[in-house]
């Protein structure tokens, strides 16, 4: 007897797409990415790219973040939000949004990663790497703070897997 379709584990290779994400990020991260406590690896991604002084590399970042998530002429609020926060726009953290779907974060998620892969510049991704951990301290409060981390370590290890740190 077979077991029922909800109870079966999807095996990693169901996972593989063929989407605009696909090239950016492996399966496997695509999985940990979507499992943290997104709305707060949303907000610490975010302060961290507002901590720039580098106003060529936060556009840079926000290009690619949008054009990931625009579908037609639309514009997701999770987006809208970390846009908001990385102009300085608004302060604090963002609001726990809810209702975004998987893209609206793997937007942000690869839209980062990408860019500063399109930057190439070794001490820019050093310097996002630092200000992430630094960012990322509050996580402790957070009762899923040690899945936060990992989600998080996963975005330093792709934006310094093709730099030199």
């Amino acid at each position: 007897m077979a077991e029922p379709l909800e109870n079966q584990q999807r095996p990693e290779t169901v996972l593989a797409t063929n989407d605009r994400f696909s090239k950016i990020i492996s399966d496997q991260d695509r999985s940990v990415l979507l499992s943290g406590p997104i709305p707060l690896v949303v907000d610490v991604l975010a302060k961290s790219v507002a901590s720039f002084d580098d106003d060529e590399a936060k556009r840079s970042i926000k290009t690619r973040v949008v054009a990931l998530n625009t579908r037609g002429s639309h514009l997701s609020n999770q987006v809208k939000e970390f846009i908001s926060v990385v102009d300085g726009k608004q302060s604090g953290s963002l609001a726990p949004f809810h209702g975004g779907i998987d893209s609206d974060y793997l937007s942000i998620f690869c839209g980062v990663i990408e860019a500063v892969r399109e930057i190439n510049n070794p001490d820019l991704a050093k310097k996002l790497s630092l200000a992430i951990e630094e960012n990322s301290r509050e996580m402790s409060q957070n009762p899923n703070g040690a899945q936060g981390y990992q989600t998080l370590e996963t975005i330093r290890a792709n934006i310094s897997s093709k730099q030199s740190l």
